[in-house]
């Protein structure tokens, strides 16, 4: 009986040890999360329609485009969820309310009542590039 107890004891610290091992050095999965962040302000580079005749009806960025192409536009994503659309001399064109989902690789930018999709096609940590099936279009934004 002895030397039962210890021997409990020394295969119950191995499994313990070798458990918290591959928890803690495994391989973990990648996420979008870890490794960028949507918060700051981003610069509206540019603005890509994917179909031929396709009018866009996407009242975010593509009203914010149409009031002055001159200046530059940019969204600033901010931690507590919300958005400002706003121009360099900081005319406010539209705020509202935004999530990331990352196991869908989405932005979702509530439009009046209801949220849009915003796929994530790229995603760097100065640049991002986001696509709406709903219009066809990809937006590109520079980080500030």
């Amino acid at each position: 009986m002895k030397t039962f107890i210890p021997a409990a004891i020394i295969i119950a610290v191995a499994c313990i040890a070798l458990a918290s091992c591959e928890w803690l050095f495994g391989n973990k999965p990648k996420s979008i999360a870890n490794t960028h962040t949507i918060n700051g302000t981003w610069q509206i580079k540019s603005m890509a329609d994917s179909s031929a005749n396709a009018r866009n009806t996407t009242p975010m960025l593509a009203a914010a485009f149409s009031n002055n192409d001159t200046l530059p536009v940019s969204i600033s994503f901010n931690i507590d969820s919300t958005f400002t659309i706003s121009s360099k001399n900081d005319s406010i064109y539209n705020k509202g309310i935004y999530y990331v989902d990352t196991a869908k690789q989405t932005i979702f930018i509530k439009e009046d009542s209801l949220y849009t999709p915003y796929s994530i096609k790229q995603w760097s940590d100065t640049a991002v590039q986001l696509y709406t099936a709903k219009d066809s279009i990809t937006y590109t934004l520079i980080k500030q």
